[in-house]
């Protein structure tokens, strides 16, 4: 089991206690701005729960925050790694604190805190960043017509495989679904896992599955058509999409049967001691991947889950967004730190090398290493392929969902698995929360 590191899980355990100082101290209603920053460093504190293991906090320090310290000298960036972030950031903005800059899970968890965030409208036009950050991600981050938070990594669902394992069983990546089917049921019968995927302790993982059986079964218009109100999830499609997903659990090939039972992370390692042929993540995982196989392993997107599909539709979203606090000092370095770390590629491109997530911009490919990992660059091809294909863009719940709709689906689909709640009547409450949602106006903006 590859656990978090020692180094993260300590920092989250004092984040609470970091941040209520730290802000507190900035947030001083006693003491000017200028009085502040006369004579000492600015600090901006950054709260981010997408990088918590070792590498990554690492990768963080030397390529995001060292960079920009070094050409900003009247600047500290503060870089708080913090596991379990939204449920930690719930508590902090509540009490009306918390870090200046925070790396929500997505554009869908801005209606947790809308109150407590910064409207960003000014500093997207001030720094032009609809010229350098992806349409697709900047608009999904607009709420209302303002931008409550900017789009920080970029991700999509995709099959990660073990080649070496395949070859052994005399597998080919499947490229129909019935492949895939039969793929399962041969793994099954011997005796492996097999789709890897467990999201026991973090329900957040729920929305993985969801995205992918929406997309891939139903396509991109019928999902745009859902979350415009023009469609229900009580229609006949997909109320089909989650019955296909709920079978696949019920025979076992999801997880078998426990994905709400075993751990994301002990999960990885039966996929990285090679229990399953397939597992069921993102592209986020091309640096753990790296760290922890020791066979030939690759990716891929999953062919569709529905003949009448053109063709495969992959879900693609912001990987965490970011958000100022509203009562920080420091709002506008936070916004100058955001536009430095986007504009310097070159450092992007090492913090990718080094296990991060690529930021929603594009990393011209000669700021990357001769030896760059081969997994980064198809990551790249598979993007461009769908530019080049937008009907094969499909939608993460995590970005293109509004939050209400989106945790209620998170919190119910198991009990769908276990039983306690038929397909109709999940998608019949879904459509009930669905609709509050439009009404209220909280659907993300959907490229």
């Amino acid at each position: 089991m590859k656990l978090k590191s020692v180094l993260a899980t300590f920092l989250a355990a004092t984040a609470t206690i970091s941040c209520f100082t730290a802000c507190d101290g900035n947030n001083d209603n006693n003491t000017s701005d200028s009085e502040k920053k006369a004579g000492d460093k600015t600090t901006i504190n950054w709260m981010d729960g997408r990088s918590t293991q070792d590498y990554q906090i690492e990768a963080v320090e030397n390529y995001l925050v060292k960079p920009f310290e070094e050409s900003n000298s009247n600047i500290d960036v503060n870089f708080i790694p913090t596991p379990d972030i939204t449920q930690v950031l719930k508590i902090q903005l509540a009490a009306g604190e918390g870090p200046d800059l925070m790396t929500l899970e997505g554009p869908s968890s801005v209606g947790n805190f809308s109150d407590r965030l910064v409207d960003m409208t000014e500093y997207v036009e001030e720094y032009n960043w609809d010229e350098i950050m992806f349409d697709w991600a900047l608009e999904s981050c607009k709420v209302d017509d303002k931008y409550m938070s900017i789009p920080n990594w970029y991700e999509a669902i995709i099959m990660w495989h073990n080649n070496d394992l395949m070859k052994e069983h005399g597998w080919e990546v499947p490229k129909t679904v019935n492949e895939l089917e039969t793929m399962c049921q041969e793994a099954q019968d011997a005796d492996l896992i097999p789709i890897c995927y467990h999201t026991g302790g973090f329900i957040m993982g729920n929305d993985w599955a969801l995205s992918l059986w929406y997309s891939n079964y139903c396509g991109r218009d019928r999902v745009k058509q859902l979350l415009a109100g023009q469609a229900k999830f009580t229609d006949e499609d997909f109320v089909a999409a989650i019955e296909m997903y709920n079978d696949w659990w019920q025979k076992g090939y999801i997880g078998e049967k426990q994905t709400h039972a075993i751990s994301n992370e002990d999960s990885q390692s039966l996929y990285y001691s090679g229990k399953s042929p397939i597992f069921f993540h993102t592209t986020a995982m091309i640096g753990q991947m790296k760290q922890n196989c020791t066979f030939d392993y690759g990716m891929d997107y999953y062919p569709k889950f529905n003949d009448e599909l053109e063709s495969a539709v992959v879900p693609i979203a912001c990987a965490g967004s970011l958000a100022i606090n509203i009562i920080s000092d420091v709002k506008d370095e936070c916004a100058q730190y955001i536009d430095y770390i986007y504009r310097d590629t070159k450092n992007m491109a090492k913090g990718v090398e080094a296990g991060l997530s690529p930021f929603c911009t594009d990393i011209p490919t000669e700021d990357f290493s001769k030896d760059v990992d081969p997994m980064i660059l198809q990551m790249k091809d598979i993007f461009a392929e769908l530019e080049e294909n937008p009907e094969m863009i499909g939608y993460c719940q995590w970005t293109f969902w509004p939050t209400a709709t989106h945790e209620y689906q998170i919190n119910n689909i198991e009990k769908v698995f276990l039983g306690q709640m038929t397909v109709q009547e999940f998608s019949e409450e879904s459509q009930k929360v669905l609709d509050q949602d439009i009404a209220a106006g909280l659907v993300p903006t959907i490229p």
